[in-house]
């Protein structure tokens, strides 16, 4: 099970079994047989590669989105941030 939180503007392409909520569980065994990596995830969620600008794994940057995920992880994924 992974703990995975989306950021608001990302949450209009969950898929309708994830109703946008900002954070929720998800067994591992729900994406794949194999090993998941980020780059799975995103894809399951529907979400648009491009949108996903950063991922948080485990409190840490990860821009390595062929990452394998492991039991317990938590992810945050984050869309591009603009400012000025």
């Amino acid at each position: 099970m992974i703990t995975v939180k989306v950021f608001p503007t990302l949450r209009s392409f969950l898929p309708p079994e994830i109703p946008g909520r900002a954070e929720f569980f998800l067994p591992l065994s729900d994406l794949a047989k194999e090993a998941v990596s980020i780059e799975d995830l995103v894809s399951y969620l529907e979400i648009p590669p491009e949108r996903v600008n950063m991922v948080i794994l485990n409190g840490q940057i990860s821009r390595d989105f062929k990452r394998v995920l492991e039991d317990g992880d938590k992810v945050v994924l984050s869309p591009p941030i603009a400012g000025g």
